[in-house]
């Protein structure tokens, strides 16, 4: 995951999610459907439990048996996939459908109303064991119903195959559509590397256009618009810097010109810079050095002197002036102390009926 690109990243946790919600729904609806199967197959079982428990216990008093089993085989028939077995008390067979399998002896004393089932060979059987009293009969017959389910078996296998199938569909075109969307969401960035990537002394121009760009993005292309504009107006001031410095390497000064240089009068900018700086002297003495260029501006623009506040800094700094920062005020007294204290005897009744009642002082 170190060396994937984030589209591949993004793509990656959409497909995982996908994954894992069909994965769930998937198993969800497999175990709800084996859950329906079951307690259809159930209830089939209950209710031909139920109505052989009829028949039989209808029967006339000293009837034989035999006269109620072929109205046993029309019920127990009518269902392709359903068999039945009747044991007497001993364990001898009175009714058995031909479809009947044998079933293993342990579910031959099931507990009523309890479905078990057995696999055998390549068939899944599911059945119930109900005990059911007979008129005249000492002892109850015990009826085994035996349900094959075998399709269902077959249809949760067909199921569960192309349930993978399609997961590994879905997970392929989830993949592809992830990579869609990363891609198209990821657009801005791509778009900022690009223009990082040509970026040139020529191109300091160009900005990114924030119309197309998502709303979680427009503070990255602010940012990397504003440091563009910062580039873009030192690069100005730096080719001015260096348009000026080569100007005067290419003008040789004669040597005529420099003593014209020397001996030539102030010019009045000069002269007014002079007196600024004598006028800031004066101010920066009388207000022992606590005002800045700011203040002194506007000390000299009360005085009559139009200048601006740079040029007063200028003059400042080249007059070696610096602001004198007030010292910050110290608590230097201290009541946590175990010394006596004076009774306050005045308890500030400051009024007073005649002179000489009350003195005070200052220990300030």
């Amino acid at each position: 995951m170190k060396h994937l690109s984030l589209t591949a990243r993004m793509s990656l946790m959409f497909m995982s999610a996908v994954i894992a919600v069909l994965t769930v729904a998937g198993l969800s609806f497999n175990m709800l459907s084996q859950h329906h199967f079951k307690m259809l197959d159930r209830q089939a079982l209950v209710e031909k439990l139920e109505s052989a428990k009829h028949i039989l216990n209808n029967a006339r008093s000293g009837a034989n048996l035999s006269e109620e089993l072929p109205q046993l085989r029309a019920l127990l028939g009518a269902h392709q996939d359903l068999a039945a077995t009747i044991l007497a008390s001993d364990g001898a067979v009175l009714f058995s459908d031909p479809r009947a399998v044998e079933v293993p002896g342990r579910f031959r004393r099931a507990d009523e109303q309890s479905m078990w089932e057995w696999q055998k060979d390549e068939h899944m059987y599911r059945g119930m064991t109900a005990q059911i009293s007979v008129t005249d009969q000492p002892e109850p017959l015990t009826a085994l119903l035996i349900l094959d389910v075998t399709n269902h078996t077959h249809f949760f296998d067909t199921l569960q195959r192309w349930f993978w199938i399609g997961l590994v569909i879905s997970a392929l075109v989830s993949a592809a559509l992830g990579w869609v969307v990363a891609r198209s969401g990821l657009r801005p960035l791509r778009q900022v590397t690009d223009v990082a990537s040509g970026m040139s002394a020529r191109s300091l121009q160009e900005r990114i256009p924030l119309e197309p760009v998502p709303q979680e993005l427009q503070q990255l292309v602010l940012s990397f618009n504003a440091m563009l504009a910062r580039l873009e107006e030192a690069f100005i001031r730096l080719s001015n810097f260096s348009a000026d410095i080569a100007h005067e390497l290419r003008t040789p000064v004669s040597r005529s010109g420099f003593y014209a240089w020397q001996q030539r009068p102030p010019s009045a900018r000069e002269m007014a810079n002079r007196r600024l700086s004598k006028e800031i002297r004066t101010i920066h003495h009388e207000v022992n050095g606590i005002y800045g260029h700011r203040r002194i501006k506007a000390e000299l623009a009360a005085m009559g002197h139009a200048c601006g506040r740079h040029r007063v800094a200028r003059l400042m700094r080249e007059a070696g002036l610096r602001v004198r920062s007030r010292k910050r005020w110290r608590l230097v007294s201290s009541s946590r102390h175990a010394l006596p204290i004076a009774p306050n005897h005045l308890d500030r009744q400051f009024a007073s009926d005649r002179a000489n009642r009350h003195w005070v002082s200052d220990m300030t």
